[in-house]
């Protein structure tokens, strides 16, 4: 439940017309935007495999423990920002609806590719007003997604300052969105959005030049 199974396709666009531009150099980039897929959620917080008894404690600290999680591809945040997002998310999915699907706190901590939060059933204004918390807690979140995907890549300071630029807030939103409403598997589905999202990233991609 975050925003990096959201942008990992992006990081992964970036790193397919990094490759296209710099041949040989597509190695080490292959291996860290591969990572994502095999990292797990956090073991931090308060345990909960049990979504019965699980309290919204347990909850709450299942969201942090996500966000602060280290992964390829992800926006991390630091344990004060997840300590403010982390109730606001909550106030919006609700324990009750994760209760009724069964999910526990050990699912949410798992999430990384929102599969479970996409059959909760949020719509796109509940997805807009957990966006809007990143904002209520002194987040940029283009800044943020800007540094995990060139951090992923190993690209030079110049990328990621394309990358942001590239990446408009609205861009940013509507990803978000279309993640936590119906998966990083939704958002694979949807054509244009990809097709935007690369077409954004062309220019930033590292070009070689031939003498």
């Amino acid at each position: 439940m975050r925003i990096r199974g959201a942008f990992a396709v992006a990081a992964v666009g970036l790193l397919t017309l990094s490759a296209a531009a710099c041949g040989d150099d597509d190695d080490k980039g292959s291996d860290a935007a591969t990572t994502t897929a095999a990292t797990s959620g956090s073991t931090g917080g308060t345990s909960g495999g049990d979504a019965s008894s699980a309290t919204e404690a347990d909850y709450v600290a299942a969201i942090e423990a996500q966000f602060t999680s280290t992964g390829d591809n992800s926006m991390e945040l630091t344990d004060d920002q997840a300590a403010c997002v982390a109730p606001k998310w909550l106030d919006v999915i609700t324990v009750d609806k994760l209760k009724a699907k069964g999910i526990t706190p050990d699912d949410v901590r798992a999430d990384t590719d929102n599969e479970k939060l996409a059959t909760l059933g949020l719509s796109d204004a509940d997805a807009e007003k957990m966006y809007a918390a990143f904002g209520d807690c002194d987040i940029d979140v283009r800044a943020k997604v800007a540094d995990s995907m060139v951090a992923s890549l190993e690209a030079p300071a110049d990328v990621e300052a394309c990358v942001q630029d590239a990446l408009s807030e609205d861009l940013v939103q509507r990803i978000f969105v279309v993640s936590i409403t119906k998966g990083d598997a939704g958002l694979d589905a949807d054509e244009d959005l990809s097709n935007e999202l690369f077409s954004s990233l062309g220019k930033c991609a590292p070009t070689t030049t031939t003498t």
